[in-house]
């Protein structure tokens, strides 16, 4: 399974446990329940699990806020890319506080 960048440039495979995301679906309401990004409550999940044909959905997404739901991948892409110069990137990188 495949999940487009968030530049929407290529794909990425999708690893169970690792591979980050945020979601940027536009018929969600913001709320921490369906944290869409560049929202007061975007945040990043990790795909916890990889649904089958069988299901109407893709993949279950933990977000780092504590909420959980599943996902159709067209709504999900890959964690933007952080800038290492901003100043709030390097105190969490230096404080070992940088999401996975």
């Amino acid at each position: 399974m495949l999940i487009l960048t968030y530049d929407e440039e290529t794909f990425e495979e999708v690893i169970s446990g690792e591979t980050r995301v945020v979601l940027v679906g536009t018929h969600y309401s913001p709320e921490p329940s369906e944290p869409v990004w560049n929202s007061p409550h975007g945040c990043v999940g990790t795909v916890m699990l990889i649904y089958g044909n069988e299901n109407d959905y893709d993949v279950e997404i933990a977000w780092d806020n504590g909420r959980s739901n599943p996902y159709k991948t067209k709504d999900l892409r890959i964690r933007p890319a952080q800038n290492e110069n901003d100043p709030n990137y390097t105190f969490r990188l230096r404080k070992g506080k940088i999401d996975g």
